[in-house]
């Protein structure tokens, strides 16, 4: 079939692939970049990784400490007071750290300053406690020191009796608390503080600042490159320490550095152990190329698929039988995957090419061509109407409900996103507002099978992806029990389809609920009573013929059995396969013109 003006196929298809291989250059050129940058052997002790010669070497201890580290934590102490700091009274969980080290004026001493972010589960999205880190690393000993700061409010308990004491450096603190109570703007009391039953224990009661300490020892876990190293340098030439010291620093740098500790507070008696290794962005650069192409890939997909789609249901007959609904709600859903791709790609600057490239084959998916299969069906509903001011109201109202239901979306989203392995069970039931409006309206399936097909298994590629793979971008934890729910959940939804689209729409309905409709396989009418010289049987009501011709084929058709012919309500005769492919167009007899009851 020719392509239609205005949705040059084949062109959009160079432009897909065109800009998808500029992107994904750009992702490779500064995945390149950056491997490069971390595997260097530079030997200054400011900017490389490992000092030539010297203890630290032999000890196997970093000079730069900079990077991401992720790991766990768990609780070891923490004071009965602090009942009501809630990330304090879990037993343990995920833990993530950044650290920028610089040099400072002191020989091996580095300057560290970072943010630490403590989170009960795995989730990306669950809501972390984060603290600032502000210290020095000392290494001759492999030791971080720093203190670490809450960017929310600080945690303050009551000072204990015993500490009440004039002399002791807890009571001055707390004095001094007490009073930038009265001179501090953002530390006032509250407002009718006078007015409190407890006023005078209140203004009278003294408390004390927790203030948290992180110290941890720096090291790395040995590589398979340490020993071939060690034997190259014994070797006595110039030319085999110089390759020794090379395989030393490739066979470190493909080990984790390991970073074991605690964070603790002693005035408030916290303690937390920690063990975190080092996130190598070599990797999660490579993680990031191959999601990047995995979307382009399903997109590029989803296109082709539309594209195929509208060309069968170019017809307004076709096309109004397919559920707006339907195609809302795949538009809404690749609209907040195109925002959650480029919020993720902004929030974590690392992987912003690769997001931002996703995010823009989502927008192109939704915007172009979802958008305009929706408009298309819309008019087709309305192709009976003339009126132009009614039709402008429509169609605004069709877009307020669009934005409004994706901005609902993208607030619901943002309050739920614990509960997302829950949430994709309706996001991804798409499908049933079209079986639904079939059966309703007792129309035939539109949707073309390989359409069904293959955008049910190109949307299953990014669920199954974060919650099947156990190395994915996001590092979620993999959870079978969804990815096999959701693969059941589709499946159900596309052999109903398919069902719907070999035996009717509803055909699972029983019959008792159906409402009447009409039989274009009933028995055919009877010659009149006044024509005794003519056999009775079945006629055409305009030729009167028993042996009547299909108007649309102009073959002969065999009016006496029922399975091989279709009666209009206007006694005309067609072919199944010609008066069903004539419907599909429009709802009109081919000889008359009267409209038509759908089959």
């Amino acid at each position: 079939m020719a392509g239609r003006p205005g949705l040059p196929s084949f062109g959009v298809i160079l432009i897909f692939c065109a800009i998808a291989c500029t992107f994904t250059g750009t992702v490779q050129t500064r995945s390149d970049v950056d491997e490069t940058a971390t595997t260097g052997t530079e030997s200054d002790p400011d900017s490389g990784f490992w000092n030539d010669e010297g203890p630290l070497q032999d000890l196997g201890i970093p000079v730069n400490i900079s990077g991401r580290f992720k790991g766990s934590w768990r609780k070891l102490e923490v004071d009965d007071a602090l009942a009501d700091v809630e990330w304090l009274q879990r037993d343990g969980g995920q833990v993530g750290i950044e650290l920028r080290a610089s040099p400072s004026s002191t020989d091996g001493v580095h300057n560290v300053e970072g943010e630490m972010a403590l989170k009960e589960g795995l989730y990306l999205a669950e809501e972390p406690e984060l603290l600032k880190l502000s210290g020095v690393y000392v290494a001759a000993t492999g030791r971080l020191h720093a203190q670490a700061q809450l960017a929310g409010p600080q945690i303050v308990i009551p000072l204990a009796g015993n500490a009440s004491d004039m002399d002791t450096q807890e009571y001055r603190l707390a004095l001094r608390r007490k009073a930038s109570m009265w001179t501090e703007p953002g530390r006032q009391p509250p407002l009718f503080y006078f007015l409190r039953p407890d006023t005078l224990d209140y203004l009278n009661r003294m408390e004390k600042g927790c203030e948290f300490v992180l110290d941890l020892g720096v090291s790395y876990s040995a590589g398979s490159g340490s020993a071939g190293s060690k034997q190259s340098n014994q070797s006595g030439t110039a030319a085999g320490r110089a390759a020794g010291q090379k395989d030393d620093v490739k066979g470190l740098q493909a080990a984790d550095w390991v970073l074991n500790g605690t964070l603790g507070s002693r005035n408030c008696g916290v303690a937390i152990s920690m063990n975190l290794t080092m996130t190598h962005m070599e990797k999660l650069n490579s993680k990031s190329i191959k999601y990047t192409l995995m979307m382009t890939a399903v997109s590029f997909i989803q296109v082709l698929l539309l594209i195929n789609q509208m060309d069968g249901s170019d017809a307004p007959a076709a096309a109004s039988k397919v559920s707006l609904l339907m195609l809302g709600q795949q538009a809404i859903l690749d609209a907040l995957l195109c925002l959650a791709h480029l919020t993720a790609g902004i929030v974590v600057e690392d992987v912003f090419n690769a997001f931002a490239v996703a995010a823009f084959f989502e927008f192109v998916v939704f915007a172009i061509f979802e958008m305009r299969y929706l408009l298309l069906v819309w008019r087709a509903r309305r192709a009976n109407s003339h009126d132009a001011w009614a039709a402008q109201r429509e169609l605004s109202v069709l877009y307020a409900r669009f934005y409004g239901v994706l901005l609902a979306g993208v607030f619901l989203g943002y309050q739920l996103h614990l509960w997302l392995k829950f949430l994709i069970f309706p996001m991804y039931a798409f499908w049933v507002p079209q079986i639904v409006y079939c059966a309703r309206h007792d129309v035939r399936q539109p949707l073309r099978p390989a359409y069904v097909i293959g955008i049910t298994l190109t949307r299953l590629a990014l669920p199954l992806y974060l919650f099947g793979c156990p190395h994915n971008l996001l590092g979620w934890q993999p959870r079978p029990g969804v990815c096999l729910g959701l693969c059941i959940c589709m499946a159900v939804q596309v052999a109903v389809l398919m069902v719907q689209t070999r035996w009717g729409p509803r055909c699972f309905v029983p019959k008792r609920f159906l409402p009447a409709k009409y039989d274009y396989h009933r028995r055919a009418p009877a010659r009149p009573l006044e024509a005794p010289d003519l056999a009775r049987g079945p006629r055409d009501i305009e030729t009167g013929d028993a042996g009547v011709e299909c108007v649309i084929c102009m073959n002969p058709l065999d009016v006496d059995r029922t399975s091989a012919r279709m009666v209009t309500p206007c006694n005309h005769f067609f072919h199944p396969d010609c008066l069903n492919r004539w419907m599909d167009v429009k709802m009109e007899c081919p000889t008359c013109r009267q409209l038509l009851p759908p089959p």
